[in-house]
C-alpha cells in the first residue's frame, strides 16, 4: 500500500467455526473474521493515476520522493506524516520502524496510529493493544471501537454491546453485524433483522447470508434465496452451501451441486458436508468420504457422524470412534447410530443411553426406537419414521442415519470475533 490512504489488512485473524446440525434448512453458521484494516490519512499532493504507458522506473522514483517527503515531515514531528510513514513501512515488513512512528503518532494524539499501533502490538501484547484500542476508540475511530468490541467480547463482558453500538452508529458494517448476532442470540429479533439489512445494504457479506437466514426461518423463502445468493456472489463461502440447500430442495440438483462444490472448495464444513450427502445418494461414496473427512477435520460433528457411515463398511471400529465424536459435540444422528451399533452387539443397556440422548435432542427415530422396542432393543434394523409423523431423515450406507448442516434454530456468522 502507498501512503495514499488505501486499505491494508494486518493483524492476527481470530477464528473460531461451528457448525449447526439438524435435519432442515441449510443455514450460513458458524464464526469467521474480517481482518483487521491499517488506515491512513489521504495525502494531499503529488498521488495522482498512472498513466496507461507508464515507466516503472518512473513509478519507483515517484514512491521514493513520497517517503522522502514523508520522512522529511516525520522528523519535523507531524503526527499525520508519522502515521502515513508507518503504513508504508508497514506494507513493506519493516514492522519495528512502523510500530515506532506510530507510537510517537500516537503520544501526540493521532488516532489512526493509535489503532495501527494497536493492531502490531496484539500478537504479543494484548493488554497493551486493547489500551490502545480504547484510546483510538475514544478518540472516534470506528475500527478502533470494532476490534475494542471483538476483545470485550471474548471476555464475555457485556460493554462489548456498547461499543458495537457505537461502531454501527458511525456506518462500520461489520459492527452492525456483530450487533445483529448479539441481538438474535437473546432473542431481540426485529432489531437484530433492521441490524443484518442495513449491513447487507452496505455491501457485508457475513449480515447478507445471516439476513437470508432469519428470513428462511420466517418462510420468506424467496427473499431469503435472494441474499443467500448475494452473500455467496460476494464469496461467502457458507452462504454458497445454504445456496445450494434451497435449490436442491426444489429439485435443482445441478446448480446445488456446483455451489456446494464452490462452498466446499472456499471452507464452507457445511457445504462439504451437504456435498457429500448429494455424493452419497449418487453411490459416489469414494468422493463423499474424502468431503466427509475434510469436514471432520475441521471439526464439524455432521460430517464426523457421515463419515461413520462409510467407514463402517469396512471397520466398525472406526466408525464407532467417529459416532462417539459426533454424538459428544452434542450431534443426534450419531448418537442414534452409536446406539444402533450397541444394539447390533447385544449391548441393550449401552443402546438404551443412547436412544434416550437422541430422543431428547429430538431425533425422531431414536424416539421410534425407544417407543416401538420397549426397552429390549433387541435388533440392529434400519428405522422407520416414528408414528408421530416425524421427518424420515436421510437413509446413509448400511440403514445409518446421515446428517446434514442444516438448521431449525440458526447459529448466525460473526465478522471479526
Amino acid at each position: 500500500m502507498s501512503a495514499g490512504g488505501r486499505l491494508r489488512c494486518w493483524g492476527r485473524d481470530r477464528q473460531r467455526s461451528s457448525s449447526w446440525p439438524l435435519p432442515a434448512l441449510l443455514l450460513v453458521g458458524g464464526v469467521a473474521v474480517t481482518a483487521r484494516v491499517i488506515r491512513s490519512r489521504q495525502m494531499a499532493g503529488d498521488r495522482h493515476p498512472l498513466p496507461r504507458h507508464h515507466d516503472p522506473r518512473a513509478s519507483h522514483g515517484r514512491n521514493r520522493r513520497d517517503e522522502n517527503a514523508l520522512r522529511y515531515r516525520a522528523r519535523a514531528g507531524h503526527p499525520d506524516a508519522l502515521s502515513d510513514l508507518g503504513v508504508l513501512l508497514a506494507e513493506r515488513d519493516e514492522l519495528a520502524e512502523a510500530e515506532e512512528l506510530f507510537g510517537r503518532a500516537a503520544r501526540l494524539g493521532h488516532a489512526g496510529a493509535m489503532y495501527n499501533l494497536a493492531v502490531l502490538l496484539e500478537a504479543r501484547d494484548a493488554g497493551r493493544a486493547e489500551e490502545w484500542y480504547r484510546r483510538a476508540a475514544g478518540a472516534g475511530d470506528p475500527n478502533a471501537m470494532y476490534n475494542l468490541a471483538a476483545c470485550l467480547q471474548q471476555r464475555g463482558e457485556a460493554d462489548a454491546e456498547r461499543w458495537y453500538r457505537r461502531a454501527a452508529a458511525v456506518d462500520h458494517s461489520h459492527a452492525m453485524n456483530n450487533l445483529g448476532v448479539m441481538l438474535q442470540q437473546r432473542g431481540e429479533a426485529g432489531e437484530a433483522r433492521a441490524w443484518f439489512r442495513r449491513a447487507a445494504d452496505a455491501g457485508q457479506a457475513d449480515a447478507m447470508g445471516n439476513l437470508g437466514a432469519m428470513l428462511q426461518r420466517r418462510g420468506q423463502a424467496s427473499e431469503a434465496e435472494a441474499w443467500f445468493r448475494r452473500a455467496a456472489e460476494a464469496g461467502q463461502a457458507d452462504a454458497m452451501g445454504s445456496l445450494g440447500a434451497m435449490l436442491e430442495m426444489r429439485g435443482e440438483a445441478g446448480p446445488a451441486e456446483e455451489w456446494f462444490r464452490r462452498g466446499a472448495q472456499a471452507e464452507s464444513v457445511g457445504a462439504m458436508t451437504n456435498l457429500g450427502v448429494l455424493l452419497v445418494g449418487r453411490g459416489q461414496l469414494d468422493e463423499a468420504e474424502g468431503w466427509y473427512r475434510r469436514g471432520a477435520s475441521a471439526g464439524s460433528p455432521e460430517s464426523m457422524n457421515n463419515l461413520g457411515t462409510i467407514v463402517e463398511r469396512r471397520d466398525a471400529g472406526a466408525a464407532e470412534e467417529w459416532y462417539r465424536r459426533a454424538a459428544s459435540e452434542g450431534q443426534p444422528a450419531a448418537m442414534t447410530n452409536l446406539a444402533g451399533l450397541h444394539a447390533g452387539r447385544g449391548e441393550l443397556e449401552e443402546a438404551a443411553a443412547w436412544y434416550r440422548r437422541a430422543a431428547a435432542a429430538g431425533e425422531p427415530h431414536a424416539v421410534h426406537a425407544l417407543a416401538s422396542q420397549r426397552g429390549r432393543l433387541a435388533e440392529d434394523a434400519p428405522l422407520e419414521a416414528d408414528p408421530g409423523g416425524q421427518p424420515a431423515g436421510i437413509a446413509g450406507p448400511g440403514g445409518r442415519l446421515l446428517s446434514s448442516s442444516c438448521a431449525a434454530g440458526p447459529q448466525y456468522r460473526w465478522s471479526g470475533v
